[in-house]
């Protein structure tokens, strides 16, 4: 009950506030990009920032997207991504009373934690991309079918890659499924529970 309640006060707050410097800022940038700004020519600028790509195919996909649009966008991925976190708690903890309290924080606030913006930019997709990974890796450790194992570990590796994308210092995550794979490969196995 509390975490439909936030949810809802979530959904309902997203139409107020508005941010003109950084909000008004990353959306101005993805639009350009869709309507014909060249990336590298005309927006040097923000080379280590590449949301804007993923934003301006949001822009070319629905032309007509407002603001608000964007943020019930990113309030629909936050929902998703506080259901995928929880099944894979929930997976590996198989206890499951306490996860929607914990997340009712974040069906209030969405991608970013602290509910200044309401926006996808690089703190919202950063959240986003991370939870995903963190998630699909607590999956697939719990999965007892190597195939599923398997095909979860690539869609991880997609979304670590998705993830430096946003930002390309964060790239330095992509090392981490190798150190994944030798520690699963090179440890005990009663060692591999989580």
């Amino acid at each position: 009950g509390l975490f439909v309640i936030t949810a809802i006060l979530g959904w309902l707050k997203l139409k107020y506030g508005l941010n003109f410097v950084d909000e008004g800022y990353h959306m101005t940038e993805s639009w350009r990009l869709s309507v014909g700004d060249h990336f590298l020519k005309d927006k040097i600028a923000d080379i280590l920032l590449l949301y804007t790509l993923i934003n301006a195919q949001l822009f070319k996909i629905f032309p007509n997207i407002t603001l608000l649009g964007f943020r019930e966008i990113q309030y629909a991925f936050a929902l998703l991504s506080c259901s995928i976190v929880g099944l894979a708690l929930f997976s590996v903890s198989k206890k499951y009373w306490y996860l929607p309290f914990i997340l009712s924080v974040f069906a209030f606030t969405g991608l970013d934690a602290c509910g200044v913006i309401s926006n996808l930019n690089y703190y919202t997709y950063s959240h986003l991309f991370l939870i995903l990974y963190i998630s699909l890796v607590l999956l697939g450790l719990s999965s007892r079918s190597i195939v599923l194992r398997r095909c979860i570990f690539l869609a991880s590796g997609f979304v670590i890659w998705l993830l430096s994308l946003v930002e390309l210092q964060l790239s330095v995550l992509a090392v981490s499924p190798i150190l994944i794979y030798a520690f699963l490969r090179y440890s005990k196995p009663e060692m591999n529970s989580f």
